[in-house]
């Protein structure tokens, strides 16, 4: 789950995802169904805003704080 929310964060398709784990596209689109269900998002375009939001908090896990 967590790959292919990094792969949304950085725009790739079912074809491309589907290629990347060596399964149909039609798998993938289950997949990504089941996902956007379990966190309670409508769109694939939600699933996108919410994927790139959660790769740039795993990037800077302190969200750009500095100091102690």
């Amino acid at each position: 789950e967590q790959k292919m929310l990094s792969w949304l964060a950085n725009d790739l398709d079912n074809k491309e995802i589907a290629r990347l784990l060596e399964i149909v596209p039609s798998t993938v689109r289950s997949h990504l169904r089941i996902l956007r269900i379990k966190l309670g998002l409508e769109t694939r375009d939600q699933m996108v805003v919410y994927a790139q939001g959660l790769d740039k908090a795993l990037a800077n896990p302190r969200g750009g704080l500095t100091g102690g």
